[in-house]
């Protein structure tokens, strides 16, 4: 997974389309998240555990694509690679 991401990272560098502001362990704990919260989902169900399984899936969409909006807005960068 780890080289998967970095060959990811390499991609989006070359093509100037986002620049990776998600490092490895902010994205480990954005997917671990994602997972505590699909779990919630699938256990109580109702509409909270939808809206948190749906916050969960943005963070796991942002971590596989380390890059998050929110963090180019604010100017933050937890990753390594730049």
């Amino acid at each position: 997974m780890i080289w998967s991401r970095c060959t990811f990272a390499v991609e989006l560098k070359t093509k100037n389309i986002m620049k990776p502001n998600v490092g490895a362990v902010d994205g480990y704990l954005r997917i671990l998240f994602f997972l505590a919260t699909l779990c919630y989902a699938v256990l109580f169900g109702g509409v909270a555990a939808s809206v948190t399984a749906g916050i969960g899936a943005v963070l796991f969409a942002t971590a596989v694509l380390m890059w998050c909006p929110i963090f180019s807005m604010l100017g933050i960068n937890t990753s390594k690679i730049y």
